[in-house]
């Protein structure tokens, strides 16, 4: 209600349903849906489980989710919000079982499960995953794919452009005086108006998101920054400016994009087979890109107008291959 306007000025009747009421509706609503998502996995007669960890507040919960065929159609669906007291791999196991056993699962065939990588999700002998196998024997371990490719470029782009990006963004959006600067220097110099972007420890797309808008407004940022005596203004124009930074940039900016639409394509319920061509396509992309004739693209691109001073030579840059 703090949030919403339409909330806060919305005056509920006298005979409005009392919380206890609602909550009773919601719960009645949602034992209707997962009867008929029970239903439709008693009919398929197998399935596979997926579950991660999530952060409420202060509550850690865990999140269940199913994958089966229905009707010749793939499904993915929402199963059960469970909280977690304690965080071992048996504590986890136990309330996977829990859950299946609820929503009476538990007789019906469990031919995969993913999950992380975490070793107590993963681990071989004593992971979640070897325990809700000696439950359900047919049960084949898989690291989800999306989860993988996520860490990889998590794990790349942390080691050569994440404190930039994130001083950056942290420089223009934790002061309303630098914001509205960046705002008119984008206004002036005739470019559109784009919003700096947060990194995620999670998401990597956000690192797609951030490194377009810094390039995006790049001859704004180097505006705002050096009219700007501030000692944090002068170290980050310092960073910037240096060539191998704005090389890598550029660099992580095309091999995202490449990567971009396959991790979109992990996430969807109707993956399936078809989806080791495009990871073929992409790799096949990116190993193109390990030649002189992309260094020498990246080398000669000049990203919107943008000319800082550098302070490298460009033999700093550094080699894709």
């Amino acid at each position: 209600m703090t949030f919403d306007p339409f909330l806060q000025n919305h005056n509920p009747p006298s005979n409005a349903t009392s919380p206890v009421s609602q909550n009773e509706m919601i719960e009645c609503c949602a034992q209707e849906v997962t009867s008929v998502i029970v239903s439709e996995i008693t009919r398929s007669k197998m399935y596979s489980i997926m579950a991660d960890e999530a952060r409420d507040g202060r509550s850690e919960q865990l999140a269940v989710c199913v994958r089966y065929v229905s009707e010749g159609d793939v499904k993915e669906r929402f199963l059960a919000l469970s909280e977690l007291m304690s965080f071992d791999a048996q504590s986890i196991a136990d309330k996977l079982q829990e859950q299946l056993q609820i929503n009476g699962l538990a007789h019906v065939k469990c031919v995969a499960q993913t999950y992380d990588g975490a070793a107590v999700m993963s681990g071989p002998i004593r992971g979640v995953q070897a325990r809700f196998r000696r439950l359900h024997p047919e049960t084949i371990y898989i690291h989800c794919y999306a989860h993988e490719l996520n860490l990889v470029l998590c794990h790349t782009c942390k080691a050569v452009t994440e404190a930039l990006l994130e001083n950056v963004y942290s420089f223009f959006t934790t002061s309303l005086v630098n914001h509205h600067k960046f705002k008119d220097a984008q206004s002036r110099l005739g470019l559109a108006a784009v919003e700096l972007v947060q990194l995620s420890n999670t998401r990597w797309a956000c690192r797609l998101q951030s490194i377009n808008a810094v390039l995006q407004t790049l001859p704004a940022i180097f505006e705002c920054l050096s009219v700007t005596g501030f000692p944090l203004a002068i170290g980050i124009k310092a960073k910037l400016s240096v060539f191998s930074t704005i090389y890598a940039l550029l660099m992580f900016q095309t091999l995202l994009s490449i990567t971009e639409g396959l991790h979109k394509l992990l996430q969807k319920e109707t993956l399936d087979l078809a989806a080791l061509i495009c990871k073929d396509a992409v790799c096949d992309t990116l190993k193109g890109k390990r030649t002189d004739a992309f260094a020498t693209e990246m080398f000669d691109y000049n990203p919107s107008g943008a000319k800082p001073p550098l302070s490298l030579n460009p033999s700093d840059a550094p080699d894709p291959r």
